[in-house]
């Protein structure tokens, strides 16, 4: 593996469907939502041992930063011979810093989407499976459904230190990190819409970022070709992406003014930061 890509994106934006883009790309693996920053996630749990803390401070960092720049090329050179991939996980670019230290200026990938569509999307899952434990567990109202998804105060689900209902009250607090302690200024963020209504430029935009040549990419047929079985991440785990481009829907159709406008109002320094 010559170079490893981070996929880093909000939920429901778009973000399985640039990994299938970039699969297109015979010199890049797009995986699917990978186990990898959850292998590292193990490592770093057992840092605290006495076997390293007996040891000197600086040797244990040079070391570990090797085992996970090593951890990471075993992992793929059992997946793919691509000598690019982009591994997509939600978990990169908060934690940006730390895999800068084994990823020499790590290339992440943050895909993001109007907060009212990706809260749409969300509904019409939800509306298409009421009849599953998941959809069950959630308020009956549309509101409260609503600004359950956007809690930026829940606790903590297990072992993650992270706050916020996942999966989008948890990736907006992460996504806030980013500008807050200047990662956002090292990542790119990339529009889901502009995805597909200028797919073209945007991917040029994205070959750019990461410094390699472009790709003639063939968006009227797109097919996925590696293996995942997504019934495994539940209802709103849809990972399915259509065979030809189409725009994204919007939002008017499941939320009602009222409820899209106190969205675009109590987020809106998402909207203002990422110019919707």
């Amino acid at each position: 593996m010559e170079k490893i890509i981070f996929n880093s994106s909000m939920p429901r934006s778009g973000s399985e469907l640039l990994q299938v883009l970039l699969h297109q790309n015979p010199a890049i693996y797009g995986s699917p939502t990978s186990p990898l920053l959850e292998f590292l996630y193990g490592m770093r749990g057992n840092t605290g041992l006495t076997e390293v803390q007996a040891q000197p401070r600086d040797l244990m960092r040079t070391a570990f930063a090797r085992t996970c720049k090593a951890a990471a090329e075993g992992y793929y050179s059992g997946i793919t011979d691509r000598p690019i991939v982009c591994d997509k996980n939600r978990g990169w670019a908060a934690n940006y810093n730390w895999t800068s230290s084994w990823a020499d200026q790590p290339k992440m990938i943050v895909m993001v989407r109007d907060l009212r569509g990706i809260i749409a999307s969300m509904e019409r899952i939800y509306r298409r499976n009421t009849d599953t434990v998941e959809c069950a567990s959630l308020p009956l109202q549309l509101d409260s459904r609503v600004f359950n998804w956007l809690n930026l105060n829940a606790q903590p689900i297990a072992n993650n230190p992270n706050v916020g209902s996942p999966p989008v009250g948890l990736a907006l607090n992460r996504l806030r990190g980013l500008f807050m302690d200047g990662t956002a200024e090292k990542v790119i963020f990339v529009k889901c819409e502009d995805l597909t209504t200028a797919p073209a430029a945007t991917m040029s935009r994205i070959y750019a970022y990461l410094e390699l040549p472009e790709f003639g990419h063939d968006f009227d047929n797109i097919q996925k070709q590696v293996e995942e079985d997504t019934k495994l991440f539940g209802v709103f785990g849809d990972h399915n992406v259509g065979n030809k481009l189409t725009a994204m829907k919007g939002w008017n159709d499941v939320l009602p003014d009222k409820l899209s406008d106190a969205i675009r109002r109590d987020f809106d320094w998402y909207f203002t930061t990422l110019g919707y």
